[in-house]
């Protein structure tokens, strides 16, 4: 274990997606090895290495990872998971896996301030912190962020709660970031908060990434490459995401007909929409605005 000066003066924003169903970010993520740069986010993270070995930057701290090690790491705290060299060839079958949560204290809205929650605020509240995740708490987390990509929403947040019930009445976690290191990038912030208010206004359009690469000053293989590296995602991903999500509303919502909501939200092609609505949701749209009055 040793202690360092962060690896890099700039580093990035990233920005991962929530589902339009849920009010923070659960992702289970499989690569050849981490590709995440130096990067923060507003929100607090936990990370969970399912598998990959290597080094792992957080704040001025620098320390070894490997299969099991659970980090809980607070807002706007830089840091990077770097697989170890022999992940980088192609020809080896190891994957680096990981199970990672993003959450803000907007997670909880008014609960947050419930007497309930006093142990769990004032654990938040303490922000500038990072510490590994050990013992008797480790065990039973990780088992809880296991289990969750088989629950619902409602049962993921309940699950969330739980975490932070164990984490937030700990003897155990001891504080690796010695020295408070703030990420900041303004740029980026700027580059990304474009492309989002772009989309908001423009999903039900064509939109091409040359236009975008434009409004951000990049090219279009650099807007690419920046935004995969920020969000985890390809832009492409990134706005069908965003479509099906204002898709699925108009859906539950109204009694308009499936195809005018398909163009109505940017899709030129009724049986493409229905191949993504699908995959995303387990429904064609039809059959999921059936389900809905079922359920009711």
């Amino acid at each position: 274990m040793e202690n360092k000066k962060n690896i890099s003066a700039m580093p990035a924003l990233e920005h991962l997606t929530k589902p339009e169903d849920e009010s923070f970010v659960y992702r289970n993520f499989e690569y050849d090895y981490f590709p995440t740069p130096w990067h923060y986010h507003p929100e607090f993270e936990i990370v969970l290495v399912t598998s990959s070995t290597g080094k792992r930057h957080i704040g001025n701290h620098v320390d070894d990872f490997g299969p099991g090690n659970l980090c809980f790491i607070g807002s706007n705290i830089p840091h990077t998971y770097k697989s170890d060299e022999k992940y980088y060839h192609k020809k080896k079958q190891m994957k680096a896996k990981s199970i990672v949560i993003h959450f803000s204290l907007d997670t909880f809205g008014d609960s947050i301030y419930l007497p309930e929650f006093k142990p769990i605020l004032s654990f938040l509240k303490n922000y500038k912190r990072a510490f590994d995740i050990t013992g008797t708490e480790q065990e039973k987390i990780s088992d809880i962020m296991r289990k969750m990509q088989y629950f619902k929403p409602l049962q993921r947040w309940y699950a969330l709660v739980q975490i932070l019930e164990i984490l937030s009445t700990s003897d155990n976690l001891d504080n690796i970031v010695k020295d408070e290191i703030e990420g900041f990038n303004p740029l980026e912030s700027m580059r990304l908060l474009k492309v989002f208010e772009f989309v908001k206004d423009n999903y039900h359009k064509p939109i091409k990434i040359a236009s975008l690469s434009v409004l951000v000053h990049m090219t279009e293989t650099s807007f690419s490459r920046f935004f995969i590296q920020r969000t985890r995602r390809s832009f492409t991903d990134y706005l069908v995401e965003y479509r099906l999500s204002k898709a699925q509303k108009l859906i539950l919502e109204t009694e308009e007909n499936i195809e005018n909501i398909a163009f109505k939200t940017g899709f030129n092609n009724l049986s493409n929409f229905n191949r993504h609505f699908k995959k995303r949701f387990g429904f064609t749209p039809r059959n999921y605005r059936t389900a809905k009055y079922n359920i009711n």
